[in-house]
């Protein structure tokens, strides 16, 4: 009887705890994985239903697609978006036409977001937070330099289900195993209609303006860089007008 005790409370545990992971496991309706870190990262992109699609692109600061669906126009299913003719270029990122910045540009000058206290994404133009609600965001440039760390997680070059990226699983203790995958999916940039460099690379945004600069001026922000040939690993700037990647995180 003490065994069948012992053996029931047991499965009763084991059944409590999955039962607590799914519930922990998921925000606002979007799955995480918990690495040991300072915020948990969802397991797919903005845009993707599973952790190997591609997902969208945005630029930085932008909260919708450039794109919408489409059997005609291009090669990729989709067609451009009205005054996004010029693809993901900085003619699309301003108006071209009138010549109006976007709120976080000066045309010339860059001058918004200059000072130590504006170097991260306003929330209504964090396009994890539009997208997905709840307490999801675009990721700091801090929290991808602890996502890219060896001594927290390593990274390993892999394919899931035919799609090619790296596989970011925790060192940290009692989170061993953990793992989320990041798909190789390119970007759009340079008035190209199709996809650059999908299966090769991949470009992930952070919510941080890229602060290199003595005087904060700049056209990039911090995104995470990868590619499969020699392999690299880097957190470094990107053009704010790329169409890049997003994985959120929650805290």
């Amino acid at each position: 009887m003490i065994k069948t005790g012992i053996a029931s409370l047991s499965i009763l545990s084991v059944l409590l705890l999955l039962s607590a992971c799914k519930d922990q496991c998921f925000h606002n309706g979007h799955e995480f994985v918990d690495l040991g870190l300072s915020v948990k990262w969802a397991t797919c992109n903005i845009g993707a239903e599973k952790p190997e699609d591609y997902g969208d692109y945005f630029a930085w600061g932008e909260t919708e697609t450039y794109y919408e669906p489409s059997d005609a126009e291009t090669g990729n299913g989709f067609r451009w978006k009205e005054g996004k003719g010029w693809r993901y270029e900085w003619k699309s990122y301003f108006d071209i036409e009138t010549i109006t910045p976007t709120d976080y540009e000066d045309m010339v000058t860059f001058k918004k977001y200059k000072t130590l206290d504006k170097l991260l994404i306003d929330p209504e133009d964090d396009a994890a937070h539009v997208n997905w609600g709840g307490d999801w965001r675009m990721p700091t440039k801090a929290e991808l330099d602890e996502l890219t760390n060896s001594q927290n997680c390593s990274w390993t070059w892999t394919t899931v289900n035919n799609v090619k990226g790296y596989k970011v699983t925790s060192r940290k203790p009692g989170y061993e195993g953990n793992y989320i995958f990041l798909p190789a999916a390119g970007l759009y940039t340079l008035e190209a209609d199709y996809l650059l460099n999908g299966g090769f690379e991949g470009f992930y945004w952070s919510s941080s303006i890229y602060d290199k600069f003595s005087d904060k001026s700049t056209s990039n922000a911090y995104s995470i860089y990868f590619k499969n040939v020699a392999p690299r690993i880097s957190v470094t700037g990107q053009a704010r007008c790329f169409g890049c990647s997003i994985r959120p995180v929650c805290p």
